[in-house]
């Protein structure tokens, strides 16, 4: 009767480093694929939001959503909206974002309004969605204007209405001051990179991006949340995946530039204004 050979150690060693190899190779294949679907689940959030806000305009005068706004007692925003004009609160999370959590529950357990138009996943353009030329149109409360008409918007395809928002943790940021501030969490608003220093509107000191911003140094954008880039969807409904330079582009701003010191450069690749 012959002797069936058993593998040597060596070979099995071999076998082993094979394994470890094809798997090293595969696996960052098998998570890359996964971010793209959820950058694809993030641009079909952002078409949806950008559909249901100019739905929204239709029937309102052709009025952008108000950005923030007090009901019954509490306070809700420009998602709580255009919610109804997309007939679901799916579109307002983004697959990778921490999730908020509420007396120990997921604030999309409960799909509270009130909880869901603030902690979502993207932020409205508030400071020229909710225009204010000046500050005694500026509504220290609400942190806005009154809501900007299509017909001052010169330019929708390369205006920013709404996009990714990702609290960032740094100096004066919100970050950690409850579990409804979860790193990475969203939030109902982003800055303009150089809203500090445009020489019309109306708004916080530490806005912006930049260094010392109270939303971090994206200014809220959701860069750090997807790694390369994050999604906007502009006032005409269309949606792009950006990089943080390419959609603060027109302006002087670096990851490490002071907040303060951020200006527009050239107002023909700034993509936020109405102009």
């Amino acid at each position: 009767m012959k002797r069936q050979r058993g593998f040597t150690l060596v070979e099995l060693l071999v076998v082993i480093a094979i394994i470890g190899i094809l798997a090293a190779i595969v696996f960052p294949v098998f998570a890359q694929a996964r971010e793209k679907a959820r950058r694809t689940t993030c641009l079909s959030n952002t078409k949806q939001i950008g559909a249901a806000a100019l739905m929204y305009t239709q029937d309102y005068d052709e009025l952008m959503p108000l950005f923030r706004y007090s009901y019954r007692g509490g306070r809700e925003s420009w998602a709580s909206l255009i919610q109804p004009y997309a007939k679901g609160w799916g579109m307002l999370r983004c697959p990778n974002m921490a999730d908020a959590v509420s007396e120990g529950r997921s604030i999309w357990q409960d799909a509270n309004p009130a909880n869901l138009g603030i902690w979502n996943g993207y932020g409205w353009n508030l400071d020229y969605m909710n225009f204010a030329e000046d500050c005694s149109k500026f509504d220290r409360m609400q942190g806005a204007g009154p809501p900007t008409s299509l017909a001052a918007i010169n330019n929708p395809a390369g205006t920013v209405m709404a996009g990714g928002a990702s609290l960032a943790e740094g100096y004066g940021t919100f970050m950690g001051i409850s579990s409804l501030y979860p790193k990475h969490g969203g939030y109902l608003h982003l800055h303009s990179p150089a809203i500090i220093n445009t020489p019309e509107g109306c708004a916080w000191a530490n806005a912006g991006w930049g260094q010392g911003s109270f939303m971090g140094a994206y200014g809220g954008f959701e860069q750090p949340r997807h790694g390369q880039g994050g999604t906007l969807v502009f006032a005409d409904g269309h949606t792009k995946f950006m990089t943080a330079g390419q959609a603060a582009a027109g302006t002087n701003w670096t990851i490490d530039t002071p907040n303060s010191a951020v200006v527009v450069t050239d107002r023909n690749k700034y993509i936020w204004d109405l102009q």
